[in-house]
């Protein structure tokens, strides 16, 4: 498995930075809209996600879980799990440590780590540092080699998810026409109410601003993603408190489950020091 990957290793690592943005472009989550005190049962199904996605635009940060069920159409399948932490002022951090990394029966000894700023990816995998012959635990991709590498402007991606705080999977669940309410529950101590529905991509990526429309668009169309289904959590304040998304493309399935534990609290995330870290050299990195 190891011969397989080595040669694609800096790509897989760089789509796997990218990875990380758009995942946290898709958590819920925010404070308060000013219609916050409109009672939740008074509100249509639509109506209710729609103040979730206003919501979700007024977080600075937020905490998580994420659970990643991948099937790559002739690779098997690959499960992720661990946790999720972004803040978005004063300056644009996030991480997520999948602690648990299986695949193809295998499980990847100590996860995988990645650490985006509006300068590089980190990277913390011991295949990619074994592959690299390096003995230092952090990988580091200045982010304008990421842009030649997946073909997207990451920096313009950055730029929006700081000036507009675009979290990206609400804001598309306003393109479903058949939302409707599940049922109610309780997560993390709060009364919640669950919906349900499906949304055309095209339609979805169509209520993003423009650069995240543009570098979401053609990520999602090189895997065929048409459509999504989902489920979420949402509570009194018209909060998402809890998202499934279970997609299909030609060349995938993938179910994401999140959970919000914090909005709008202290996030730490702490980088490597250069003593840790071993920078990919732009010559090594594959041309797109």
């Amino acid at each position: 498995m190891l011969s397989r990957l080595t040669g694609s290793l800096p790509r897989l690592a760089a789509l796997a930075g990218a990875a990380t943005v758009l995942a946290a472009c898709s958590s819920g989550g925010g404070t308060p809209s000013p219609s916050a005190s409109t009672s939740v049962a008074a509100l249509s199904a639509r109506q209710t996600i729609r103040l979730a996605a206003d919501t979700a635009q007024r977080v600075t940060s937020f905490n998580g879980t994420m659970g990643i069920t991948m099937n790559l159409t002739g690779q098997g399948t690959v499960t992720m799990s661990g946790t999720i932490a972004e803040q978005l002022s004063p300056s644009l951090e996030a991480e997520i440590d999948f602690a648990t990394l299986e695949g193809g029966g295998q499980a990847l000894p100590g996860g995988l780590d990645e650490i985006v700023t509006k300068q590089a990816v980190y990277i913390k995998m011991s295949m990619l540092a074994q592959a690299l012959h390096t003995s230092k635990p952090w990988v580091k991709l200045p982010l304008s080699e990421l842009g030649s590498l997946t073909g997207a402007d990451l920096n313009q991606l950055f730029s929006q998810a700081q000036a507009n705080n675009p979290l990206a999977q609400t804001q598309m669940l306003t393109a479903s026409p058949d939302v409707h309410k599940v049922g109610a529950g309780v997560i993390g101590g709060a009364p919640v109410t669950e919906y349900a529905g499906t949304y055309s991509v095209a339609k979805g990526l169509s209520s993003l601003p423009a650069g995240l429309r543009s570098t979401l668009s053609s990520q999602i169309a090189s895997l065929g993603i048409k459509t999504s289904k989902f489920h979420v959590w949402i509570d009194g304040q018209h909060q998402v408190r809890k998202i499934i998304l279970d997609l299909t493309g030609s060349k995938l399935t993938e179910t994401v489950t999140e959970t919000i534990t914090s909005v709008n609290q202290p996030v730490s995330i702490t980088l490597p020091t250069g003593d840790e870290t071993y920078t990919i050299p732009a010559s090594a990195l594959p041309s797109h």
